[in-house]
């Protein structure tokens, strides 16, 4: 009596393509992250070791930089769309065990760092605070257009012109908006222009000397 080529799975065949295809798609989402934050972050160049463009590396550097978020953001993706995908196609128990263990912790690591940010939504909000002004304002217009972009960004969609207590004077830590004699740049004494509501509206209306407290967009 031949032997049945016809072999038993309990696998849903319908689920488990479902889950290959969906996971699939995630892994190409996460190979095209790392691709272009890879290119974004050979492009800008920002942590030369010697030369003109020498940069001091520091942890806000990835914090700030999209690049390096991208890379990891899209690192994990591809790590855990690969063991679903394969797991799901070739029915691989271990792999599965990964990638629903993977997950799992992922949403347990989202529901406790909610929780946290909202129970200490204070102390959140000032370290965030505290993080912008030292590295957002100082180095606004520097050799980080990433983060220049999110400090636009930011006043344009909170209306605000500054990120802490000072409002508007934040600005002047920033070396091109510093409002002193011997800051050489055209944008002293003045904020970028997204603090502005209407930025073709120019109005100088503060000296160097002055005291008062109006603001210019330049």
């Amino acid at each position: 009596m031949a032997a049945s080529r016809y072999v038993h799975t309990n696998v849903n065949q319908l689920l488990k393509y479902l889950l290959f295809f969906f996971n699939f798609i995630f892994w190409l989402i996460g190979c095209i992250l790392i691709a272009v934050g890879g290119w974004g972050f050979i492009e800008k160049n920002r942590f030369a070791f010697s030369g003109p463009e020498k940069h001091d590396f520091t942890i806000y550097d990835i914090i700030f930089d999209l690049t390096i978020i991208m890379i990891v953001v899209g690192g994990v993706v591809f790590t855990l769309a690969f063991a679903g995908c394969v797991g799901a196609l070739r029915e691989n128990i271990c792999l599965l065990k990964f990638f629903s263990y993977a997950l799992g912790i992922l949403f347990v690591l989202q529901v406790v760092l909610a929780i946290l940010a909202f129970v200490f939504s204070a102390a959140v909000k000032t370290k965030i605070t505290e993080m912008l002004e030292m590295e957002g304002i100082i180095r606004y217009q520097g050799n980080d257009p990433d983060l220049t972009n999110f400090i636009d960004w930011f006043q344009k969609t909170f209306q605000c012109c500054g990120v802490g207590q000072d409002g508007f004077k934040d600005w002047n830590n920033n070396m091109y908006f510093r409002c002193n004699e011997t800051n050489p740049s055209h944008w002293r004494c003045s904020v970028p222009f997204s603090c502005c509501i209407n930025p073709t509206d120019i109005q100088v209306n503060r000296s160097v000397t002055s005291s008062a407290e109006t603001l210019i967009c330049v």
